[in-house]
């Protein structure tokens, strides 16, 4: 029997794709985050309503904003913790400190584009990752060189059985996911980086 849900990317990573992508169309500039490649995760309606977004005035993007809805605080959320997260990376890579990104809950993670040649691990569902390699293709965008994909349900695997020992410094993000998960699957990972970092 197909579990037709769990065919299916994550749908808070594809809220999530959509609020980084929204953020540089109705939030006053500078932008906190700057994602280009994003908006090939949105499906055709989602990219149309950020275009007409974008084709508003200034005025009109600013009372769009000014809304107070939960969604301006989910997106300033979203694209903060993906700012503090690349900032951290770029001050330990500068440093000489990291030779890699685990990159745990990837979801819709651009890293590998942002960073390249920056070697890049995405650990996530098989589905999601699965949808997103798919999409991409389906977009003509190639996959980075340096970018691997490791399949895991946290929920139903420990990540220590399938992390490698990285052998050099590696940098982690775990973004936006651990309160999905049972205190179990999170103290498993945590005890498995604890072990492979």
């Amino acid at each position: 029997e197909i579990n037709v849900q769990s065919e299916l990317p994550s749908q808070t990573a594809m809220a999530a794709a959509f609020l980084r992508a929204l953020h540089p169309v109705v939030d006053a500039p500078p932008p906190v985050f700057e994602d280009p490649l994003v908006r090939q995760f949105l499906p055709g309606y989602q990219q149309r309503f950020l275009d007409r977004l974008a084709a508003l005035t200034p005025r009109w993007r600013r009372l769009f904003r000014q809304r107070r809805s939960a969604l301006g605080s989910m997106r300033a959320q979203i694209v903060v913790r993906a700012r503090y997260a690349d900032d951290a990376l770029a001050a330990a890579l500068e440093a000489g400190e990291v030779r890699r990104q685990l990159v745990l809950a990837a979801g819709l993670d651009t890293s590998a584009w942002r960073h390249a040649p920056l070697p890049v691990v995405e650990v996530d569902h098989p589905a999601t990752q699965r949808w997103k390699r798919e999409t991409l293709a389906r977009r003509g965008q190639p996959l980075p060189e340096t970018l691997r994909f490791l399949p895991v349900d946290f929920e139903r695997q420990r990540l220590e059985d399938v992390l490698d020992a990285p052998g050099s410094p590696q940098f982690v993000t775990w973004l936006g996911n651990t309160y999905y998960l049972s205190l179990d699957a999170i103290a498993g990972t945590l005890g498995a980086l604890a072990s492979r970092s």
